[in-house]
């Protein structure tokens, strides 16, 4: 009764913990950051590289850097994302219109982001979410005709590719984070990365606006936490701590921006390595969870492109209206299936006031508020979690 399962987690060794407080004490970062910046720039191909202590300090940096005029005050952003990205939007100040999201794809509702473009935003930004990659070929068709910037927030992209490239590595700019749950983390970090000649202007903009970075002490507890907690038998006592807040979905006020921390990056290189093999791990557990969801009633997979390959930081389905309870119970909790984000951006308090098509039905991003759902597909997960989890979806379907 007391195990709980993660509903995600990126590796942390407890060598990279080990060296990060040592570098703490001792003042000796070995190169780390440089070591981080080469190891960015060889994954992703890009030529400029800002290292930010969070992916939401990255994305405003890049929305600031492609909104310079005051006609340019006005961004395109998806109806259901991550709150961060609301933060983000936020912390510049910029106008804001919403495009709706196809909840069958998680990518844009092409009719509803051509409503969106229509309205002259200085720039679209697209974001993955759970590690799906989306196809941006038309997406890239309604933004140039305009010659409109696309921000790529590759935030939760980690693990996926599109075309045979690595999420993250299409626009210029485009945001990385380094987060808890990102697949790969040092604690906390992000970045804001180009291979443009346009990108690169913003980087360069954006690096003179950083403020002094911390000793980065916040970060290394919070990743000797997460190694020390990223058990099963262990992770219901932080879950059942209200004050943390673990699996809740929550705005936050936007930050001043500032560097990454020099230990988020000394732990950060230790892990990458590990990253990149949870990263192929994810992705089996996530073809075997999309064979058994194929083949349950009323929860339906969501749909990667052909082209694509999924990263799956969780694996999201579509639960019906009959089997949403049992996807919201208690078990379903211990089992680490998790609702997606709760509302659509639209409704946040304070934040959707700025939303000048609020108004608008946003159906696809109502759809996925109500009915997403994620299964877990990280390395912790034992052969017997995934029967767990097989039997529990069959149970489920066959109830509903």
């Amino acid at each position: 009764m007391l195990r709980r399962q993660l509903p995600v987690h990126s590796p942390i060794s407890l060598g990279s913990v080990v060296a990060g407080w040592k570098s703490l004490l001792s003042g000796s970062l070995d190169d780390a950051r440089r070591t981080l910046e080469r190891t960015i720039s060889h994954k992703f191909g890009m030529q400029e590289i800002l290292l930010t202590d969070s992916g939401t300090t990255a994305l405003t940096l890049a929305i600031r850097g492609v909104c310079t005029r005051e006609s340019d005050n006005m961004i395109a952003l998806p109806a259901y994302s991550c709150y961060n990205v609301a933060t983000a939007a936020d912390g510049t100040g910029a106008e804001v219109v919403l495009y709706d999201i196809d909840p069958h794809t998680l990518g844009p509702d092409l009719e509803s982001l051509r409503a969106a473009v229509a309205r002259g935003p200085a720039t679209v930004v697209v974001a993955y979410l759970f590690g799906v990659p989306i196809d941006l070929l038309e997406l890239t068709h309604i933004t140039a005709e305009r010659g409109i910037a696309v921000i790529e927030d590759a935030a939760q992209g980690h693990g996926a590719t599109q075309d045979g490239a690595t999420l993250g590595s299409f626009g210029s700019p485009a945001v990385l984070s380094f987060g808890r749950g990102k697949g790969m983390t040092g604690g906390g970090g992000g970045a804001l990365v180009a291979n443009t000649e346009i990108g690169a202007e913003i980087v360069h903009r954006a690096a003179g606006t950083l403020g002094s970075a911390t000793a980065g002490l916040r970060e290394l507890i919070g990743a000797s936490a997460q190694w020390g907690f990223a058990r099963p038998y262990l992770y219901g006592i932080p879950a059942a701590i209200p004050f943390l807040k673990l699996g809740e979905t929550i705005y936050r006020e936007p930050q001043p921006p500032a560097p990454i921390s020099d230990t988020a990056c000394c732990v950060l290189t230790r892990n990458w390595e590990a990253s990149e093999t949870e990263a192929a791990k994810r992705r089996e557990v996530g073809l075997r969870l999309h064979e058994i969801v194929a083949k349950c009633d009323g929860i339906d997979n969501i749909v990667v492109p052909s082209n694509g390959e999924a990263g799956y930081l969780r694996f999201p389905v579509l639960a019906s209206e009959r089997a949403r309870p049992d996807f919201d119970s208690a078990q379903a909790r211990r089992l680490g299936i998790m609702p997606g984000y709760p509302k659509p951006l639209a409704e946040l308090p304070g934040f959707g006031d700025r939303c000048v098509n609020r108004g608008d039905g946003f159906p696809g991003a109502r759809c996925l508020a109500h009915r997403l759902f994620t299964l877990p597909t990280h390395s912790v997960l034992t052969t017997t979690d995934i029967d767990r989890i097989e039997r529990w979806l069959h149970r489920t379907a066959r109830d509903s």
